[in-house]
């Protein structure tokens, strides 16, 4: 009896250990499945959203990249054919002539320190604000000293009307656009002068007050181009040469008015390289292919912009045929104001005024040329604007005494200017003004008179 129950109780505990075990190795096989789908489902969860982050990153960088390269490119196009929507970022003339002015001052006040160690502290520095605050006022200073020689007097209802009409343009220019075309020329001109004494022209006023019938035009301190300049005033047509038209019935010279001259246009003729000269100085053919060589590129231009062709094909017809190149402004023009023009080419200008525009009496230029093309400038329109009485280029820190008096001076006094009355010459180097009035008043009997 003893015997079976020990084997019951043998049976049961080796049931017992199986069933333990049994379980146990389930356990293990559950445990080791769970933990490689952890594993699986951790890599699956971790490598897939990090390879699509990745692609989506690279792609916003490659979108972001030919974004910024098209931008870049259009930039570069603009900048090359002096689009007209770049006009707005010119800086205005005044405001550059000071800056460039207060530049020079400082660098000729830079010293060296004289003692080693960090920097002053910022209470010691010059305030940002102040310097700013200085520039404004130099700026306004500087525009008041040119309104008593640009504008008109303000004595008059005319002028004092004017002067608040130029102010609401020059801050609601959007709104006057439509309504300056139709203004009469004389109130244009007045209003012009009033402008270029506050604020200066932008694109849109300039393409406002775009006429042909000016006898007095002032743009002083305008930021527009120069190309835009001439695609507005200038015209380029394939020359042909005059024939007198022969007058049908003898009556039609009984219609006209004795003594009434009719308005001719001034015109310069651009003839191809290969073409024929006459019998000319050595000097004269020095000036004719220095002003053909400048003046091609605007006739260029002209004929893309005005002519709707290609520049290949423009190129052509300047080595085959012949152009003239004008303004109509020149029947009527006898005043221009060019002051602080922003980065006009000098040579290019002085040989187009000179060629279209010989009838001029009045011109100024003050701070519109550079130390570099700027002597070459002056050269060409005291040699070209014979019947020039007023003439300002001051504002010129270049121009030195020599260039003004002296046997080898920009000027030949003794040939060209002989119809000069007034020479301005304000805001030169110091010393120049004073000594240019005593050399002149010495060597001309005072025919010229001085202003500084």
């Amino acid at each position: 009896m003893l015997d079976y129950l020990n084997s019951v109780y043998f049976a049961f505990f080796l049931f017992h250990f199986a069933k333990v075990f049994l379980q146990m190795t389930k356990g293990r096989q559950w445990k080791a499945k769970l933990k490689s789908y952890e594993n699986s489902s951790f890599n699956k969860d971790t490598y897939r959203p990090s390879s699509t982050s990745t692609a989506e990153s690279v792609t916003d960088k490659i979108r972001r990249l030919r974004i910024e390269q098209q931008r870049a490119e259009q930039n570069r196009q603009r900048r090359s054919r002096n689009d007209p929507q770049s006009d707005s970022s010119l800086v205005s003339g005044v405001v550059r002539y000071q800056s460039e002015t207060n530049q020079q001052d400082n660098n000729n006040n830079v010293r060296l320190p004289l003692t080693a160690g960090p920097p002053p502290p910022p209470s010691w520095r010059t305030n940002a604000r102040e310097v700013q605050r200085e520039q404004m006022e130099s700026v306004k200073s500087l525009k008041e000293n040119r309104k008593k020689i640009v504008a008109v007097g303000d004595s008059s209802l005319l002028n004092q009307c004017a002067c608040q009409a130029a102010r609401c343009m020059t801050t609601k220019r959007n709104g006057w656009s439509e309504l300056i075309p139709y203004l009469p020329v004389a109130v244009k001109q007045t209003l012009l002068q009033h402008i270029s004494s506050i604020d200066g022209l932008d694109s849109i006023l300039f393409d406002s007050f775009i006429s042909f019938d000016y006898t007095d035009l002032c743009l002083e301190d305008a930021r527009v181009s120069f190309a835009k300049l001439c695609k507005a005033y200038w015209r380029v047509e394939e020359h042909r040469q005059r024939v007198v038209e022969e007058v049908e019935e003898w009556w039609e010279y009984d219609t006209e008015e004795e003594g009434v001259e009719e308005e001719s246009v001034d015109y310069y003729v651009y003839s191809p390289p290969d073409a024929s000269v006459d019998d000319c100085t050595s000097e004269d053919l020095d000036t004719k292919d220095e002003r053909s060589s400048y003046l091609e590129t605007v006739i260029t231009d002209l004929l893309i912009s005005q002519h709707h062709i290609k520049v290949t094909t423009a190129h052509s017809l300047l080595n085959t045929k012949s152009f003239s190149l004008f303004t109509p402004l020149s029947c009527k023009l006898t005043s221009l104001n060019i002051s602080f023009a922003v980065n006009w080419p000098n040579i290019s200008l002085a040989h187009l005024l000179v060629s279209t525009l010989p009838r001029l009496q009045q011109l100024r230029t003050a701070a519109c040329f550079n130390a570099t093309e700027g002597p070459r400038a002056i050269t060409i329109i005291s040699q070209g604007l014979r019947k020039l009485k007023v003439w300002d280029i001051g504002f010129h820190n270049w121009i030195r005494l020599e260039s003004l008096c002296g046997s080898t001076c920009l000027v030949n006094w003794k040939r060209d200017l002989q119809e000069l009355e007034l020479l301005c010459l304000q805001h030169l180097h110091e010393g120049v003004s004073s000594q240019a009035r005593e050399w002149l008043a010495n060597e001309f009997h005072g025919r010229i008179q001085v202003i500084d």
